[in-house]
């Protein structure tokens, strides 16, 4: 920290720093392209961006880069991620040659910097035009420094006298000093949108004075000559001025991805007595959003501001630079409690997604909690595939860009034509960038499901493939609950069930909405041998993701461990049911044929095994005794069930 700030110091000197073919102008805190032109860049951004290049050739923990530009303040690493994203996309094609990423250390500019002082002249102003700036003194990371200067860690750090600031004389005083760090606390908090700050007198005398948009304002003084254009109207704060300035020209540049707002849901009852209740499901599913990897989810306090108030998404989303607003509603009719909740795109007004759906009302608690998770996985997957079109259009896409993308081919369906796009998007994603959890998870999802449908004549090199991928993400975030969940299942599939199961329970720790953890369990007991153990977790799951994205997986699991149990009716139930929602899955269309077989539907049975050949040509028998693995002797015995009612169907042994 004493070297950055050391380092910090000299930027004083300096007009601008040149790197990779663009400019950082200090005065106008702008990214220029080397024919001038301004690079579209949020403060904050602008400000870590800086932060690198002046500490260029050196590794910047995240704690270093959180207490730089976000100083005094409480901020997650969701804050340095969607800054990373900004500047990388910023810089284009020369992104990766500037700034690099090392797993578990931090970030560093890697390119060569060169710095640029002031010129002799030059006054500090607000207006950036009043600087100019002279000609650059040139040198390399590893080259020698100009005579009149030195270089350290490839910043020329030059002996010129930086500039005299404009003495305003009184109003360097102890109220302007408050009323300053007031109005960047505001700021920031307005900025930020993922910190609720207590708003002290100083800040609320900032609030009220900018009617509550401080984003809306600059300050004059501090050393900063007047300038006419910067706004029309001001009013005096204790010892500071507050100007009005152009809203456009104040305005982050850009929502973060996957940045959206929980709206304080309506309670359309309008009983106050359970005004609580909607107020808990909306604070509830704020919470649980918040745990998408790389969502950016405005604070309960800030959403809460618009309670009452009319809505409109395109303004809601300009005012808190987010992407998209979720609005919704509950009304209680008699022993029931509807639930309404649409997902709007801030940008144009559309609505992206919706839902609605009654469930009785028991305990309050419990019912808010039922209903966060319900919603909160189905909007997992709606945001993926929102932000995945958009990213789409994004002429040169980062890592987590295309790990988006290669999700929203997997979440439409796990067909091997699906997961051979997602796979080569996962490639891009980690040629960019090889240690990208987000990319190594994507690809041992993709390299699991080959082998969960049989589809894959590769099965053992994909599991080893995939087991490498999620060892490799979870040594970077052993915290990440989706790689602990498919871990679970890779284990399963590769005869260690019970480490299976402590994988999936870790999952669960990690995030209790994780409902495919359950469903994962449920089938982990198959292979150790309590089949009559899965229908309780996989009904646990449904019960906290009925519409979820994998539902007929989970009643295939269903109905597989009643083919175990030789519960034959049963089974055809649930994994009709399974196809019904996915027609186009062979596993299941297998099973359902081994259970008209087992029943002696003797013409149900073939026309699925048909149907089931039609989907995976290459299935056998003994291809289905092959894999998975498992030494668990119920499990093998119980296995025939199913190997008779594939022969009953007509499926081939060969």
């Amino acid at each position: 920290m004493a070297r950055a700030a050391e380092r910090a110091a000299y930027s004083a000197q300096y007009a601008a720093y040149q790197v990779g073919g663009f400019t950082l102008d200090i005065d106008r805190k702008a990214l220029l392209t080397a024919e001038g032109a301004e690079v579209p860049l949020r403060p904050k951004s602008f400000s870590m961006l800086l932060l690198l290049v002046e500490n260029a050739g050196r590794i910047l923990s995240n704690d270093t880069i959180m207490s730089s530009v976000w100083p005094g303040l409480f901020v997650t690493e969701n804050n340095i991620t969607q800054c990373v994203h900004e500047i990388r996309n910023a810089l284009g094609a020369k992104a990766q040659q500037i700034l690099r990423t090392r797993p578990r250390h931090g970030y560093l500019v890697a390119a060569d910097v060169v710095a640029v002082p002031i010129a002799e002249d030059c006054e500090i102003g607000v207006a950036a035009a009043h600087r100019r700036i002279a000609a650059p003194a040139h040198a390399s990371r590893t080259g020698a420094a100009p005579s009149d200067g030195a270089v350290n860690n490839g910043i020329v750090q030059l002996k010129a006298k930086p500039p005299p600031f404009h003495d305003r004389g009184a109003e360097h005083d102890t109220g302007m000093a408050e009323s300053h760090e007031a109005l960047l606390k505001v700021v920031a908090n307005r900025e930020l949108q993922s910190t609720d700050l207590a708003v002290d007198e100083p800040a609320r005398r900032v609030w009220e004075a900018t009617e509550g948009d401080p984003l809306r304002h600059a300050v004059s003084g501090f050393g900063a000559r007047r300038s006419n254009g910067l706004g029309v109207e001001s009013k005096d704060i204790g010892a500071m001025t507050v100007v009005s300035a152009d809203p456009e020209q104040l305005r982050p540049s850009g929502a973060p991805r996957l940045s959206l707002v929980v709206l304080p849901f309506v309670n359309l009852g309008g009983d106050p007595k359970e005004e609580y209740f909607v107020d808990g499901v909306t604070e509830c599913l704020t919470t649980d959003l918040s745990r998408i990897r790389g969502a950016f989810v405005i604070a309960r306090n800030t959403a809460f501001t618009y309670k009452g108030k009319l809505r409109d998404a395109k303004g809601i989303g300009r005012e808190l630079n987010v992407r998209y607003v979720l609005d919704g509603s509950v009304q209680r009719a008699g022993k029931r409690m509807r639930v309404s909740v649409q997902l709007i795109d801030a940008e144009n007004g559309h609505h992206l997604w919706a839902e609605r759906f009654d469930k009785p009302v028991a305990d309050f608690l419990e019912l808010q909690d039922e209903i966060s998770a319900r919603l909160a996985n189905q909007l997992g997957a709606a945001l993926i595939a929102a932000e995945a079109r958009r990213s789409e259009r994004t002429p040169n896409p980062d890592a987590f860009d295309l790990y988006l993308q290669g999700m929203a081919w997997i979440n439409m369906g796990p067909y091997p034509a699906h997961l051979s796009q997602a796979r080569a998007l996962f490639d891009r994603a980690l040629s960019i960038e090889p240690d990208n959890v987000d990319a190594l998870v994507g690809s041992g999802c993709a390299d699991f499901w080959e082998v969960a449908d049989w589809t894959s004549s590769e099965r053992v090199q994909r599991i080893l493939a995939a087991e490498a991928s999620l060892s490799k993400a979870l040594s970077s975030a052993p915290d990440n609950a989706p790689a602990h969940l498919l871990l679970s299942a890779v284990k399963t599939y590769s005869n260690r069930p019970v480490q299976g199961i402590a994988e999936a329970e870790r999952a669960l720790a990690l995030d209790s909405n994780l409902a495919a953890a359950l469903a994962t369990i449920g089938l982990a007991k198959l292979f150790v041998g309590r089949p009559e153990e899965t229908e309780g977790y996989v009904r646990q799951a449904l019960r906290r993701s009925p519409r979820d994205r994998l539902t007929f997986i989970w009643f295939a699991v269903v109905g597989a461990s009643k083919l175990h149990l030789g519960v034959y009716d049963d089974a055809a139930t649930w994994l009709t049911q399974s196809a019904a929602i996915n027609p186009n899955f062979a596993s299941t269309r297998f099973l359902l044929a081994a259970a008209f077989g087992q029943l002696d539907r003797t013409a149900e049975a073939f026309a699925e095994a048909q149907t089931a050949l039609a989907l995976n040509p290459g299935f056998t028998i003994s291809l289905f005794r092959a894999y998975p693995e498992c030494d668990n002797a119920v499990f093998r015995e119980q296995r025939h069930n199913i190997y008779d009612g594939l022969r009953k169907a007509g499926v081939p042994e060969q």
